[in-house]
C-alpha cells in the first residue's frame, strides 16, 4: 500500500530533478532540481520508517 502512495512521488521528484527549463534563469533550474531531491529524500524516509515498524511489528510478534 504504502508504495500505492510513494510511486506518484517518486516519479514527480525524478522528473523535477531531470527538467531544465530554458525560460527561466539559472537560479529558477536550480530550485527546481532542490525541489526535485527535496522530494525524493520525503519519500525515501517515508518508505523507510513504514519498513522499520513493520519489522518491529513482526519481531515483537514472535518473542
Amino acid at each position: 500500500m504504502r508504495w500505492l502512495i510513494a510511486f506518484p512521488f517518486i516519479l514527480i521528484g525524478s522528473i523535477l530533478t531531470a527538467t531544465t527549463v530554458e525560460d527561466i534563469s539559472y537560479l529558477g533550474n536550480i530550485t527546481i532540481t532542490i525541489i526535485g531531491f527535496g522530494i525524493l529524500a520525503i519519500t525515501a524516509s517515508f518508505l523507510r520508517n513504514k519498513q522499520e515498524q513493520t519489522n518491529t511489528l513482526n519481531n515483537n510478534r514472535y518473542k
